[in-house]
């Protein structure tokens, strides 16, 4: 495979994949040291970065924002995201999986997966041709065989950012269950494990589907955040899957950290 072909495949699975600074390789905070006047060395805790601007208060609503939920909404219609840059470079990368996994389902077709891809025209023939041949099995078929014949052409390339990818592909029957279960499968059962990443993708699924809307998800997640500090109950969480999360003992926050996403 000559150079030119290797850039071109690796850009456009940037596209399909990325979301910002990566799903698979997560920002779980940052460590800072400071010096006592002794000149002493101390570490704090890692520091979410709540937001871009030192002017907002730190608070659970912040909180919930930085997860960036109204991408799921704006994955239907992009406009939703208003002038939200973040929330349209999410949007667009799961609205290009829900579009190439319809085209996969159709029939007697003269449109292929990479047709919905705005870089699509950036590939040579033979790129397209190569692309277009592995993702529909990976969309029709998920496995891990699957998903490493596409990954091959780009290393670079987390699995778990195509697992995410392919998950929110299977919504498009309006069930969240095909979904949930995808990242349940691939990342255990909910506890120390369950970064921000992949409770904001099962929230995602449930969005997408239309089985629930943003504002509720978000306000469970505010509940949660709220249990966090110490107020009150898992209880008061409706819906069942995320009540169960919080339920779980030693589960991971799901405090984001701003990754760009």
């Amino acid at each position: 495979m000559n150079l030119a072909f290797r850039v071109s495949i690796f850009g456009l699975f940037f596209f399909l994949c990325s979301v910002g600074s990566g799903i698979a390789e997560e920002e779980q905070g940052v460590e800072t040291q400071a010096q006592t006047s002794s000149g002493e060395v101390m570490s704090t805790a890692p520091i979410p970065l709540i937001s871009e601007s030192a002017q907002v208060p730190f608070s659970n609503e912040n909180l919930v924002a930085e997860l960036n939920l109204r991408a799921f909404v704006g994955a239907k219609d992009l406009e939703l995201c208003g002038g939200d840059k973040r929330c349209l470079k999410y949007a667009e990368r799961v609205k290009t999986w829900l579009c190439m996994a319809q085209v996969c389902k159709e029939e007697d077709t003269i449109k292929r997966p990479l047709d919905c891809s705005k870089s699509a025209g950036e590939l040579s023939a033979e790129a397209q041709a190569q692309y277009n041949a592995s993702i529909c099995p990976v969309l029709e078929a998920p496995s891990t065989e699957t998903r490493r014949a596409l990954l091959r052409h780009a290393s670079d390339t987390s699995e778990d950012k195509m697992i995410e990818n392919t998950a929110y592909t299977t919504t498009l029957d309006g069930s969240s269950e095909a979904c949930t279960e995808t990242i349940k499968n691939h990342v255990g059962p909910y506890g120390p494990q369950w970064t921000y990443v992949w409770y904001r993708a099962v929230s995602g699924c449930r969005i997408l589907s239309g089985e629930r809307t943003r504002e509720q998800e978000e306000k469970d997640i505010l509940t949660w955040l709220e249990v966090i500090d110490g107020k009150g109950s898992c209880e008061d969480i409706e819906n069942s899957e995320m009540r169960s999360a919080c339920n779980t003992p030693g589960a991971a926050s799901p405090q984001p950290v701003h990754d760009g996403e």
